[in-house]
């Protein structure tokens, strides 16, 4: 189940997710293998599924890690060459790693250079990621999880992909991997069916380097401390922790301008700003402000959010809150002294209730820990 978390522009090679596969088997079944894990996460020393040890401190330039999925993966200097790479989340479990054919990147081109209407960005993604081809993947099963859900997840993990091997046990995970070796190259050009054999050519490498620990829990692993800053708000006045002294709880959602999920939720905030308890306040950051002050002030205004005070990210806000980010929207609640209550929320949250009334009932969780 694809999470409506903007983790970084499509078809930016940043970050992407490791996987491979082994020995080719019928359809998808599941091949077992035994590989090496960590229990622990450790940035000092850590053991790739081969065994073979690594120092994600000396090799955090190469390696990408995800302590709440429970793995980290080296990217080879290859993979950087490869065009129309689109990696997405599988909720908190999983990722998948996409090929997006060259004509259909050239319509996304086309799409951000402008040439489009804003009204069609919903039609135009739609047929983009409607072409994605699923290249390799991981997931990660709980069985701590509601097993309905989570064999709902992989049932689709295992539709997406051919070949699916299980590398390892931790605690209550279960890691796997699969990719596709075979794909139908009828109506690719020849620069996609070359992108993608290059691709294939690096399951392997990319499987190899794989470690494997206990997963970290968002919480444990969102060290934000907010009880001393000092920054801007978009109307350039200057603000402190001081800002969060006056109410027991203040909700801070953090989005950029090019995030269209923390556009979309932008109304919600506004509504929640109007049902709002006196002792409760909501706040945004908004982390590309510096660059984009007008697009910022315009988009908070279509949305009827301009009341909301919207700090401008700065160097001391990037490393104290922007560092430990997965992705936008993410929503986090601090008490009146800058301290971090509650829960971590990574996108919108889900329910039946609306979202300015989901976020309202996460803010009165978090008063729970300050009373």
């Amino acid at each position: 189940m694809k999470r409506k978390v903007a983790v970084f522009v499509i078809i930016s090679l940043v970050l992407i997710m490791a996987a491979g596969c082994g020995k080719k088997e019928e359809g998808n079944a599941v091949k077992k293998s035994k590989y090496a894990v960590n229990h622990e996460f450790s940035t000092e020393s850590m053991l790739t599924i081969k065994g073979l040890s690594v120092s994600l401190e000396e090799e955090q330039e190469n390696y990408d890690t995800h302590k709440q999925n429970g793995y980290a993966y080296r990217i080879p200097d290859a993979l950087l060459d490869i065009d129309g790479i689109y990696p997405y989340e599988w909720d908190e479990y999983g990722y998948e790693v996409d090929y997006i054919p060259q004509e259909s990147m050239e319509k996304y081109n086309s799409f951000v250079d402008g040439d489009y209407d804003e009204d069609m960005e919903d039609q135009i993604l739609d047929e983009v990621f409607a072409s994605a081809i699923p290249m390799f993947g991981f997931f990660r099963y709980d069985d701590l999880t509601d097993k309905k859900k989570m064999d709902a997840d992989f049932n689709d993990f295992k539709a997406a992909f051919k070949e699916i091997e299980e590398i390892g046990t931790i605690e209550s995970n279960t890691f796997y991997f699969g990719c596709n070796r075979e794909y139908d190259k009828e109506g690719l050009r020849d620069a996609d069916i070359n992108n993608m054999d290059m691709l294939i050519a690096l399951y392997d490498e990319v499987r190899d380097s794989v470690c494997l620990f206990a997963p970290v829990s968002e919480k444990d692993d969102f060290k934000v401390d907010l009880t001393s800053f000092n920054c801007v708000d978009l109307e350039g006045n200057a603000v402190d922790q001081s800002i969060f002294a006056a109410y027991d709880v203040t909700m801070i959602n953090c989005w950029t301008t090019w995030c269209g999920y923390c556009i979309e939720e932008m109304p919600d905030l506004a509504e929640l700003s109007r049902k709002l308890p006196s002792n409760f306040n909501v706040i945004t950051i908004c982390f590309d402000a510096a660059e984009q002050p007008d697009l910022a002030k315009n988009l908070l205004e279509q949305a009827g959010a301009r009341r909301i005070t919207t700090l401008v990210a700065n160097d001391e806000l990037n490393e104290k809150v922007g560092s430990y980010l997965m992705g936008f929207p993410t929503t986090f609640f601090v008490d009146k002294t800058g301290k971090v209550v509650g829960s971590l929320e990574i996108g919108a949250p889900t329910g039946n209730s609306s979202l300015s009334d989901a976020y309202l009932e996460l803010i009165k969780k978090a008063y729970e820990e300050v009373e």
